[in-house]
């Protein structure tokens, strides 16, 4: 999938700046697929998706 429109989807399923991302599980096989959340909605990503998403550690719970 191209950059611009990989980063379209991701924008459209809640990835933009700010937003909480908790990784929930990764696949036992290759750690395909991941699943994480973004707010209150679970989400299942391909490695290669996720490793286009920039996040940092923010202060725990």
């Amino acid at each position: 999938m191209p950059a611009p429109e990989l980063e379209r989807r991701l924008i459209e399923l809640g990835f933009v700046e700010g937003a909480d991302v908790e990784i929930l599980h990764q696949g036992l096989f290759g750690g395909d697929p991941i699943a994480v959340r973004v707010a209150n909605t679970t989400i299942g990503l391909r490695r290669r998706e996720a490793m286009a998403i920039l996040v940092s550690a923010g202060a725990p719970p």
